[in-house]
């Protein structure tokens, strides 16, 4: 079998869109009080998730698409562009119409499920890519979280993955 030539994987929140007023509102809304990102993070996992759930379904219509990112995609004809986001699959239809609105194309939309939602989203990133990417000549990773691209480039057996960080300031190669 012949090795197809490139994948494009793109984190959502964060990176493909800014998500941060969604879960802001959310976790005001089932906290009662104001929350930044870290402190959101650093929830206990089942109210973290409970904020991410009701930001990612009630709140969606406030994300904010990376336009630079959309450019970049939007240039990739023929390569293979996957989502592959730590959110739970309660939220894919919600992205979904957030992907068709901006007019965004891609192969696939993978979330975990609820099990997998026991994972840390590094972990259950780099199980995902590591059952596929040997498919690939070539990776390239979109992420807003160095501690992700950390992990999943030292633990993925690829020789050709390029990883770039994601923010509102802009998109950088750092591996």
């Amino acid at each position: 079998m012949s090795k197809k030539d490139e994948l494009i994987v793109v984190d959502f929140d964060g990176t493909l869109f800014f998500t941060e007023k969604c879960t802001r509102l959310a976790a005001k809304e089932i906290l009662k009080k104001n929350l930044s990102r870290k402190q959101i993070r650093n929830l206990p996992r089942p109210i973290k998730d409970k904020v991410y759930d009701l930001a990612f379904t009630k709140y969606n219509h406030h994300s904010i698409l990376n336009k630079r990112l959309r450019t970049i995609l939007s240039k990739k004809i023929g390569s293979k562009i996957i989502i592959l986001t730590a959110r739970s699959k309660i939220s894919n239809s919600h992205m979904k119409i957030l992907l068709k609105k901006y007019n965004i194309k891609v192969s696939g939309v993978f979330c975990r499920n609820k099990i997998e939602m026991k994972l840390d989203d590094e972990e259950w990133k780099r199980r995902f890519l590591g059952k596929i990417v040997h498919k690939y000549k070539s990776v390239i990773l979109y992420e807003d979280k160095m501690d992700n691209i950390e992990h999943i480039h030292s633990n993925l057996e690829h020789n050709d993955i390029k990883c770039y960080l994601v923010s509102p300031k802009g998109i950088k190669r750092v591996k």
